[in-house]
This record gives structure tokens, C-alpha cells and sequence, in this order.
């Protein structure tokens, strides 16, 4: 029931109740960036892309719309600005920023007043010291994304002395806290300033300034009534690249689709996303694999590699430098890829993309795993294993056992095999810590 003011009559609301208009976001693609995906992916999905020819694959979708690691990607020799889409979570490893610590109070100058006491001296206090910019290696922090959204971290300057020999008030220091494994790095010059490594490492990187003298410290018998005083130290100001590399004691690598983001669900409480179309895993995942409750082995799942990644291919350079400090790499191999690729062939794949990134890395002890043998049916399992060990044993350089051992079969899905693939990691690293 509406009520209304006697002779006057209510004017009616012609006009829709909401004018703000909701538009979809923006999702076009340039062809340039499709047809540059379409070269390195292989088929597209239609129902995606209807109104834009050449059609863009599901996995550059994806990995378009998600990627934010870096400022540019590189497909197919193309490069390409990624597509960030707001409310998508990325994994932040690199960030810039600019740190200032605070600059030293001025000392005071000032003299004594009080009655009865006609000569009472200087009295000027001291300046406080400014707040200094301390890094601290935090393990519950994972990510650098506190210092994507603010760049600028200044510490406060110290109060200026006072008189009655007041000291002026020092400013706190800032505490940065960053994820274990970061290298901070002059961005100016590029000079390596510090690899943070451990929980709670602390590491000043911007010192504060000291606080100025006052009058009272340049008092003598020869000048009782000083009329100086010094400033404060100036502040320190650095513009300094982080990058984060994780540390972990396996690395789970191999090609989009191998089966290692199972595999980690599998043999830790880790969740990472699965999907049956590749490039599901964006950024790298870590899980803590548990043998027994005095066991424990970090692992870290690295999204899939591709042909090129060495040369900033996809995202080669981001992903490889997580495996970088890794003591272990497991090398997962569908033994049914689904594009009917051969297993060796993918295996020959990812050891060039490895050498051509790092000689250590190409060095770095490796397991093979062959992943996914459920698929294979019982009759044909045993054949199939044989070859494909036979071809891999030649591949490595060595047919002996030792080489043999190194290539297990498994099953992420089912869990087949996976509790031998732990043990086997487990004895390595004991026996080189022994060593």
C-alpha cells in the first residue's frame, strides 16, 4: 500500500530500476597468439573460441588466462603478453620492489633553563636511529604475492633529539617475510645479494640511519655552550629482484599429461588439480610424502615441459629453475601417451630441454618412472615393460643392473608402486648425506 501526500500526485517511475549495464569480460584472443597455440599444441576446441578462426587448443586457454609468473611467454618462437583474469590464483616466484630504510634524527640543539641556575649548558639529546628493511625466511609463506600488489616498502625515519638530554625515538625496523629459497638480487646491476635458504634466516638489506649528535656531545672546557649539531645518517634505498626457487628433495618432472599431480596426490595430502587435458598444473605444487612418522620427503610437482622449453618455450624458464635445487629428479613417462607418441621418444624430449637449460641439471641423479601401467592390459604389460626398459637402459649410455634399477613401474591412480618409488629416493639421499 503506498501513501501519498493529498493533492499532489506521486510522479511515476518510468526508468528501468538498474541502469548499470553487466558486461562479459573481454576473452578475445589475438590470431596471432592463436595460431602461434594451435602450431605448438595441436588440435583446438571449437566450443571455446566459435566466432574466432583460427581456433585457440584448450591447454593455451588455459594457461593464457592463468599465467601471470612473468611479464611475457613464449609459443612457438611467438612472443606473447599473458592474459590475467581477475579471481584466478597464480603462483608468484618473481617480484620487483623498492625498499628504503629510514633516515637518522637530527640532533638537538638546546641549553638548560631553570630558575636559580644561570649557566645551566647545553642540554640537547641525541636523534633516534631510522627503522632498517629486514628480509625473514618464513616456511608458512609459499609464495611472493604479498609483493606483487605493493612495491614500495619504506621503513619510518627517527624522531629528532630534544632538549633535557632526550634521546629522540628510534623508528621500528620493517620485517619482510619471504618463503625459504628466495634469491634477492640488485636489479640495478644484478648482482646476487643473498640467497635466503632456512626457517627464520634474517637478513638486513637496507640498514637504517643513525640518529644525529646533539649539542651536549660537543661540550668541553673549552666550549660550554656549543651551538652544533649534526643530522642523521641518510637512509639506504634499493631496487631489489626476487626470485623464488623451491627447495625440495624430489622433483617430479616429465611432459604435460605424464601423471605427476596424481602421483603427488597419491603420496602426500596435497591436492593439486587433475584433468584429462594438459597444462592443468599452472604452478609448481609441494607435498610432503610420509614413509613412517621419522620419514619425510618434500616433493615438489613441476607443471609440464614442453619441446623448446629450454629456449623460454611455454614457460621453460619459470618452471625449470624450481627443479633446480631439487636433489632428485623422478621422470614420469606415460606408457599410453595419448597423442600415440612413443615413451622413449617424450623421455629424449625432456633430457635435451634439461641439458640445454643447465649441465647440473642434466647431471642430477634421476629415477624414470613408468607411470600409468593400470591402463595396460595384463597380457600385453609384460612385453611392453621390456621394451620400453631395454630401449631406456640404451638410452642412458648403460645396460648393466645399476641402470636397470633406476627405471620402475608404477601406477599414480592406483597407487602401484609408489611406496617403492619412495623407498628408492630415501636410500639415495641417505647414502649421499652419508657421503
Amino acid at each position: 500500500m503506498t501513501l501519498t501526500r493529498p493533492g499532489k500526485e506521486q510522479p511515476r517511475n518510468t526508468e528501468p530500476t538498474h541502469t548499470r549495464a553487466h558486461t562479459a569480460p573481454d576473452l578475445s584472443v589475438p590470431p596471432s597468439l592463436a595460431q602461434a597455440c594451435a602450431c605448438a599444441c595441436g588440435p583446438a576446441h571449437p566450443y571455446l573460441f566459435p566466432s574466432q578462426q583460427p581456433e585457440l587448443p584448450l591447454c593455451c586457454f588455459v594457461l593464457t588466462l592463468s599465467y601471470s609468473l612473468s611479464s611475457r611467454v613464449q609459443i612457438a618462437g611467438a612472443t606473447i603478453a599473458p592474459f590475467v583474469y581477475r579471481g584466478i590464483h597464480v603462483f608468484i616466484d618473481q617480484a620487483v620492489v623498492e625498499v628504503r630504510s629510514g633516515k637518522g634524527g637530527p640532533g638537538c640543539v638546546s641549553f638548560r633553563r631553570e630558575k636559580y641556575i644561570p649557566k645551566g649548558g647545553p642540554d640537547g639529546g641525541d636523534g633516534g636511529r631510522g627503522g632498517s628493511i629486514i628480509l625473514v625466511a618464513d616456511e608458512n609463506v609459499t609464495t611472493l604475492l604479498d609483493f606483487r600488489g605493493r612495491r614500495h616498502w619504506h621503513a619510518k625515519n627517527g624522531r629528532p633529539g630534544e632538549g633535557r638530554l632526550c634521546t629522540g625515538a628510534s623508528a621500528d625496523d620493517l620485517i619482510l617475510k619471504i618463503p625459504p629459497g628466495t634469491l634477492v638480487y640488485d636489479d640495478e646491476t644484478g648482482e646476487l645479494v643473498v640467497d635466503i635458504t632456512e626457517h627464520k634466516q634474517r637478513y638486513i638489506v637496507a640498514r637504517g640511519g643513525k640518529g644525529g649528535y646533539g649539542n651536549a656531545h660537543f661540550k668541553s672546557a673549552t666550549n660550554q655552550t656549543p651551538r652544533e649539531a649534526t643530522p642523521g645518517e641518510p637512509c639506504e634505498e634499493f631496487r631489489l629482484r626476487l626470485e623464488l626457487k623451491l627447495l625440495a628433495d624430489i622433483g617430479l618432472i616429465g611432459l604435460p599429461n605424464a601423471g605427476k599431480s596424481t602421483l603427488l596426490r597419491a603420496i602426500s595430502k596435497a591436492r593439486p588439480a587433475v584433468a584429462d587435458f594438459p597444462f592443468t598444473t599452472l604452478h609448481p605444487q609441494l607435498g610432503i610424502a610420509a614413509l613412517d612418522s621419522e620419514r619425510r620427503l618434500v616433493v615438489a610437482d613441476i607443471p609440464g615441459l614442453i619441446e623448446g622449453a629450454a629456449g623460454g618455450a611455454g614457460l621453460g624458464h619459470d618452471f625449470l629453475r624450481h627443479i633446480e635445487r631439487t636433489r632428485i629428479l623422478v621422470h614420469l613417462l606415460d606408457i599410453m601417451p595419448p597423442d600415440g607418441s612413443d615413451p622413449v621418444t617424450n623421455y629424449q624430449v625432456i633430457r635435451g630441454e634439461l641439458a640445454g637449460y643447465s649441465d647440473a641439471l642434466a647431471q642430477r641423479f634421476e629415477i624414470v618412472a613408468i607411470n600409468k601401467i593400470d591402463l595396460v592390459p595384463d597380457q600385453d604389460r609384460e612385453a611392453l615393460v621390456q621394451d620400453i626398459r631395454a630401449r631406456l637402459r640404451q638410452e642412458m649410455g648403460d645396460s648393466g643392473d645399476e641402470q636397470a634399477d633406476r627405471v620402475l613401474v608404477m601406477s599414480g591412480g592406483t597407487g602401484l608402486g609408489t611406496r617403492d618409488l619412495l623407498e628408492k629416493c630415501w636410500r639415495i639421499m641417505s647414502c649421499a648425506d652419508e657421503e
